[in-house]
């Protein structure tokens, strides 16, 4: 069962801040998506993942909640926009409190919207609150997002909801069809030239790609830029970004899921007397580097490379992340200052990671989308190099050559033969090498290091295991 018009619905939660918004998306997603705390004001970008419920797909979103009170809220401009383009609106309550007046004049918003009305926290009730049925919806809906009471039912009025939309759309384009033959042509033409939405529907993503990186380095600036669009909040200030945000992002042929993560300070920072939401914001964008496939660090130009990028760095390449530098703001650096910055980068980079060589470096201006591209095709290649799965028929070439021109340290007194090995996992390349007795550090360094120059592993942690001959006889 699919729209008319090839899209998923969208269905938006709305309500003010604190009713449980995020708690009940990862519980219709059965996933933790969406951060959560008690604190009001997580969620500032919305968070949109899609949805499957009895055959019919949907793309559910999570906004910001609502402090209409502000007219300079970004968060609630964004929430407004999305409301005029959705096909349903989950308007969420909170039945442990009396109605605000924030959520009556959200009501007020929602009129002519097709509205679901959800009375969150409603653990151990059995009716509803009086207030929660005078808002001018059909009654609300008595759930509790956070125990899963009535979920099952929202789910159900979910789908009948998108199913009378459906049926609605269904008759509005019968009679588009018959007002002429001409509109109908034109549109298959279009759609025969390249409109690429169809195209991607059903297809995994190639990789998924975090930004990373201090307070206002730039990356959700970056994040419109490579999108196409104005998705993320941007602000003078630092800590807009609050919740790691997960987008579609399509270019070419192909498409990849971007992730914008909040700026992240020292640890010890945050752990000492940051606030609850930054240290959540902290938790969200490392469990985001832990998942990508491949990391960007986003580093300022006009600033040098400090311990915060370096750890930020080790803690991808740690993780076995394929990781590459993005250097923005670019366009603030005289040509002099470019060359010497670049220098100093480089140089940096051989010093603190000998072991990964090679780390792409991408210089961008994301305010002027100078270069902007090129981070699509690094991370693209940056994918395709850590997953690439090597024959162990060349890895055993490479492994005697690298003997040759270095062999082994002798054991005992006794040479240290490596007999032979194979790449046992990707991403990150593991490769497993059988030997006669184990091998220190070093010379497992020189190895790597062989490795990267042989099969181009430029940018991509390379994991190399020695299994004795005692190894193999216990297992």
């Amino acid at each position: 069962m699919t729209f008319p018009q090839q899209k998923a619905a969208k269905v938006l939660i709305v309500g003010r801040p604190n009713t449980g918004k995020s708690t009940l998306f990862n519980r219709l997603l059965q996933k933790n998506l969406s951060p959560v705390t008690r604190r009001a004001g997580m969620t500032q970008d919305w968070v949109e993942e899609t949805l499957v419920l009895d055959a019919l797909h949907l793309t559910l979103i999570d906004s910001a909640g609502a402090e209409l009170a502000h007219e300079g809220d970004l968060a609630w401009h964004k929430t407004r926009a999305l409301i005029e383009e959705v096909a349903l609106v989950l308007f969420v309550l909170d039945a442990q409190t009396e109605l605000t007046a924030t959520e009556r004049d959200l009501a007020k918003c929602l009129r002519g919207k097709r509205v679901v009305v959800v009375a969150n926290k409603g653990e151990g009730k059995t009716m509803l609150p009086e207030p929660c049925t005078q808002l001018g919806f059909d009654s609300p809906l008595l759930i509790s997002a956070l125990h899963g009471q009535g979920i099952d039912a929202l789910r159900a009025s979910i789908l009948q909801a998108l199913n009378e939309r459906i049926s609605e759309e269904g008759e509005n384009n019968s009679s588009e069809e018959q007002s002429g033959e001409e509109q109908g042509n034109e549109e298959q033409g279009n759609e025969e030239q390249g409109n690429e939405a169809p195209k991607t529907r059903g297809k995994l993503p190639l990789f998924s790609l975090a930004l990373l990186g201090r307070p206002n380095s730039g990356k959700s600036t970056l994040a419109n830029r490579l999108l196409g669009e104005e998705r993320m909040i941007v602000a003078g200030s630092p800590g807009t970004t609050r919740n790691a945000v997960r987008m579609r992002w399509q270019q070419g042929g192909g498409y990849a899921t971007l992730v914008d993560t909040a700026g992240l300070r020292k640890q010890s920072s945050v752990r000492r007397g940051a606030h609850p939401i930054e240290q959540a914001s902290a938790r969200d964008a490392l469990r985001a580097l832990r998942q990508a496939s491949v990391v960007a660090l986003v580093v300022e130009a006009t600033r040098p490379f400090e311990k915060q990028e370096r750890i930020l760095a080790a803690r991808a390449l740690k993780a076995g992340k394929p990781l590459m530098l993005v250097a923005n703001k670019w366009d603030k650096l005289s040509g002099a200052e470019r060359k010497i910055f670049s220098r100093d980068l480089e140089g940096m980079l051989r010093r603190l990671f000998p072991d990964v060589q090679g780390l792409p470096v991408v210089m961008v201006s994301a305010l002027y989308d100078k270069d902007v591209s090129v981070v699509f095709s690094t991370a693209r290649t940056l994918h395709d190099l850590a997953t690439r799965r090597i024959s162990t028929a060349r890895i055993n070439t490479w492994l005697a050559q690298a003997k040759t021109e270095h062999p082994p340290p002798q054991q005992r007194g006794r040479a240290n033969a490596l007999r032979y090995a194979t790449q046992t996992d990707a991403a990150p390349p593991r490769i497993l090498i059988h030997a006669n007795a184990t091998l220190p550090q070093v010379y497992l360094r020189y190895l790597k290091a062989s490795l990267r120059r042989s099969f181009d592993w430029r940018g991509v942690p390379i994991v190399v295991e020695v299994q004795t001959r005692q190894q193999r006889k216990a297992s």
